[in-house]
């Protein structure tokens, strides 16, 4: 058996068509060639054609934004703690991240020796 693995590339319908018109326009793609055809002056005058033209790059280059809706549970009670972490060395000389709360109340506050 030989210990060269063979990839086969897959090639979707819009590859093959793709592939097939840049026989005939070796440079064409057509992404590249509508924001070409948004920054031509005629359509830069016409804002409504320019937006339009950007409107359907847009969904290529750029994830399409959603909005997700958050359920909270209004009868628990929540509390949201902040540390931060500072470096020690110890006896031994190890050095250690030591977690240091940010507390609001003195109350809270505990050594750490």
């Amino acid at each position: 058996m030989s210990s060269f693995a063979q990839v086969i590339k897959i090639r979707s319908p819009g590859d093959l068509a793709l592939e097939l018109i840049q026989r005939e326009f070796p440079n064409y793609h057509p992404l590249v060639s509508l924001a070409r055809l948004a920054h031509r002056a005629e359509v830069i005058s016409d804002p409504a054609l320019e937006l339009d033209v950007h409107k359907t790059i847009l969904p290529y280059v750029t994830p399409k934004l959603s909005s997700v809706e958050v359920k909270s549970d209004q009868g628990l009670d929540r509390r949201v703690v902040v540390s931060l972490f500072e470096t020690h060395t110890l006896e031994d000389g190890r050095i250690v991240d030591t977690e240091v709360p940010l507390v609001t109340d003195v109350s809270e506050i505990v050594a750490l020796d």
